[in-house]
């Protein structure tokens, strides 16, 4: 019996890491951009330019110098042996070549920029946020061919990316910024019914939650406990209570701005408790049952720090309790439970 409870957890254990590996494959970044430069400080900045969009970025060195009739051709092999979506060049000459493509659209962008090599800390930033809005442009006009600003155009041009630069800290995503005042630790409370709970069909119960990266792939620690129920039997009179605490991976999505969406997947441990008194004698057992568990949320976001919504857990067990005292059967705890919730997320740290 203890063999095949073995076997049935390693299987568990199995099934529930390909699936976490899944859902951290479905989080990786969705648009890959490459940069060819041989300035690293430039390609640095590229990086954190485009990280606050959620874009990551992939260095390459080995391309040769397009020339200026297959522009688009060139970066077009770039982005497609890289799996692309975009490319970023920068060409040192007597000034420095700035070129933008978008794979999407098949086009690029061309600025030349009165720098040489190798750039400086303010001119890699002010190159990187350049680069950025060139690749903006493609995707909002793709139909126009933007020529080269003019000289007193491209001064302007220079001055508002480097007071974009300045004010990056401060200026950045929604999402972004979100993420960054309200951290990573949150801590959630809830309650409500618990579907197969000993003792009762449902009975009502509560949670307490310690999320890690509450907005990303991460981690929950939950506790719940269900209220104790009467449990009758011959000549058994008491009452069955249920402690449960259970770690899971999490994934959290937002598909709009006040909503968002999480799952987990997990293992659990179960305490039930059984007090009461059969024929005159008193019984008092608890037994623990590890389990299985899936669970989800749907979260609508309050403030910065608060959010409110349901919570559902679907646990396992991975072996049936049959509570027997002097061969009488006391109490049959069902495999299955499912807890709903209302709860109240705080992100706090």
């Amino acid at each position: 019996m203890v063999a095949r409870v073995i076997d049935i957890a390693v299987v568990r254990a199995v099934q529930l890491g390909l699936l976490l590996l899944a859902a951290v494959a479905r989080a990786a970044p969705l648009e890959t951009v490459v940069v060819v430069s041989e300035d690293t400080g430039f390609a640095r900045a590229v990086d954190e330019a485009f990280r606050a969009a959620g874009i990551v970025t992939l260095q390459v060195g080995d391309l040769a110098e397009p020339t200026i009739t297959d522009l688009a051709g060139a970066s077009r092999r770039l982005a497609d042996r890289e799996h692309a979506t975009a490319a970023v060049i920068l060409i040192f000459g007597e000034d420095a070549t700035l070129i933008a493509y978008d794979r999407g659209v098949d086009r690029a962008l061309v600025r030349v920029l009165p720098y040489r090599g190798p750039l400086d800390a303010r001119q890699s930033a002010e190159a990187a946020h350049m680069a950025r809005t060139m690749l903006r442009a493609l995707r909002v006009t793709p139909e126009l061919d933007l020529p080269p600003p003019h000289p007193q155009e491209a001064l302007a041009i220079r001055a508002q990316t480097a007071a974009a630069q300045l004010a990056a800290p401060t200026a950045v995503s929604d999402a972004a910024s979100d993420a960054a005042d309200v951290g990573v630790i949150a801590v959630g409370l809830g309650g409500g019914l618990r579907a197969g709970a000993p003792g009762a069909a449902a009975g009502a119960s509560g949670s307490v939650q310690l999320i890690w990266r509450p907005d990303a792939v991460g981690l929950a620690v939950t506790a719940s406990l269900a209220r104790a129920a009467a449990v009758d039997a011959a000549a058994f009179a008491g009452t069955a209570s249920d402690a449960v605490g259970a770690l899971t991976a999490r994934l959290a999505r937002r598909p709009a701005p006040r909503w968002w969406l999480a799952g987990e997947a997990g293992a659990a441990l179960h305490r039930v408790h059984v007090v009461g008194s059969l024929s005159g004698t008193r019984v008092d057992v608890a037994r623990y049952d590890p389990a299985i568990r899936i669970g989800g949320v749907a979260m609508f976001v309050v403030s910065r720090r608060f959010s409110a919504g349901l919570a559902a857990w679907a646990d396992g067990l991975l072996v049936r309790q049959d509570y027997r005292v002097a061969n009488q059967r006391i109490l049959d705890v069902p495999v299955a439970q499912i807890t709903l919730d209302v709860t109240v997320i705080a992100r706090v740290l």
